[in-house]
């Protein structure tokens, strides 16, 4: 959430974290993805989850800026399950870059080919 805020301040943020900088621009993505190869790739995947994960963090921050309560009210009762929702897709936005930055480290070109496979693969399963 800090990391949030900092890009609704007008900050940037870098990293595995830079595509919560695209929070506001979010509404207006639209698949560039024709064929079923496309659809597939594991760039499209990657921009789905963000996509995904970003649309539900910007309603969630939007949901809890209008809740009215205390800061622990909002966060354990009144909004939990949508920040509960909005971490889990968080978090599998974070395994993905994170094992997909890390196929270029296995030596042979082969493996590197099927655990871009696995990477692509399990995006797919989390859309």
């Amino acid at each position: 959430m800090k990391l949030v805020k900092k890009v609704y301040k007008g900050e940037t943020v870098s990293g595995y974290f830079a595509y919560l900088n695209q929070l506001q621009n979010v509404s207006n993505a639209r698949c560039t993805a024709v064929t079923v190869g496309d659809f597939a790739s594991i760039d499209h995947v990657e921009e789905a989850l963000k996509v995904i994960s970003s649309i539900c963090i910007s309603e969630t921050v939007k949901a809890i800026n209008n809740s009215k309560g205390s800061k622990k009210q909002i966060a354990n009762e009144t909004m939990a399950l949508e920040i509960v929702k909005m971490s889990e897709l968080h978090i599998k936005v974070m395994t993905f870059l994170i094992f997909r930055d890390h196929i270029k480290d296995f030596a042979d070109i082969n493996l590197q080919g099927h655990m871009t496979n696995c990477c692509a693969l399990m995006g797919l399963t989390w859309l």
